[in-house]
């Protein structure tokens, strides 16, 4: 991950059945009590993160929270902003503000690539479709011209062969972003978890 946030490690101690998910390994095993120096039956591994910074996903789309950060702010409620990233992984957003171009998004959710061409074609198509009257910031409408229309016409415009003419904004929403909200909430909920209780029991099967 891109700051400073611990990474998660997941280990097993005395049973195969159940995963032990923390940040540092603890001293004793919280299940059985004995040392963890010795008898790991599976050695403490990071977890990888569904979260990574913009620079590492050029040519996709990211999303994240409109304020804040998915580990520390997340909530099912909380609003979500989404962008493009170019070949470089510098990120293009619109909203209120008007149009953003340069940005860096440290902890983001790649929700798809859209690098399925030349990566200097594919970034002239994105200077050119971001220099249209419509993304400015006058036309911004929280409902019903927003970000998520900007990335949702931009694919239109270069053809992404997974968003099809027919396919509607909530219909994109519903088959992209849902599906990759659903892939980060099961690992923030680990990461709150062992913030607070330093050691997370974990049945085997819900890792």
């Amino acid at each position: 991950m891109a700051t400073d946030f611990p990474h998660l490690r997941s280990f097993q101690h005395c049973r195969k059945d159940v995963d032990l998910v923390c940040f540092r390994l603890p001293d004793t095993c919280p299940l059985c009590g004995q040392s963890t120096s010795t008898g790991c039956r599976i050695p403490p591994f990071v977890l990888t993160s569904p979260l990574s910074s913009s620079q590492e996903a050029p040519q996709s789309i990211v999303l994240k929270p409109t304020h804040g950060d998915f580990l520390r702010d997340y909530s099912a409620t909380c609003n979500l902003h989404i962008g493009v990233t170019d070949r470089f992984g510098f990120v293009h957003d619109f909203d209120e503000n008007g149009l953003h171009q340069g940005s860096v998004w440290p902890d983001c959710l790649v929700v798809m690539s859209y690098g399925h061409g030349q990566a200097e074609v594919l970034d002239q198509a994105l200077e050119i479709f971001s220099q249209q009257p419509v993304w400015d910031k006058s036309r911004y409408r929280e409902n019903e011209w927003n970000c998520f229309d900007y990335v949702f016409e931009f694919l239109h415009y270069v053809r992404h062969p997974d968003v099809t003419p027919v396919m509607t904004r909530t219909e994109f929403c519903d088959k992209f972003v849902t599906q990759k909200k659903k892939s980060v909430e099961g690992y923030i909920s680990l990461h709150r978890q062992a913030l607070q209780a330093g050691c997370v029991v974990v049945p085997k099967k819900m890792l």
